[in-house]
């Protein structure tokens, strides 16, 4: 019943074309920030990958035991 008086509204394009005109006009910005980020990423990645799992979990639950976690 409400549908009838609610205005269709076309919020998805709104928001497609904002996205679309940030990235295109602040790519300056966006460009390095990715690449810094998309490093960071991966060199947890790595590390991650290095350490054997049953370490990592037996440190996680030493750190989880004393508290610092």
């Amino acid at each position: 019943m409400l549908e009838n008086f609610l205005p269709n509204l076309p919020f998805t394009k709104w928001v497609s074309d904002f996205v679309s005109w940030l990235t295109s006009t602040f790519d300056f910005i966006f460009s390095p920030l990715e690449s810094i980020l998309s490093s960071i990423m991966n060199i947890i990645i790595d590390v991650l990958e290095f350490i054997p799992p049953v370490i990592f979990i037996a440190i996680v639950m030493i750190l989880a035991y004393f508290g610092i976690i």
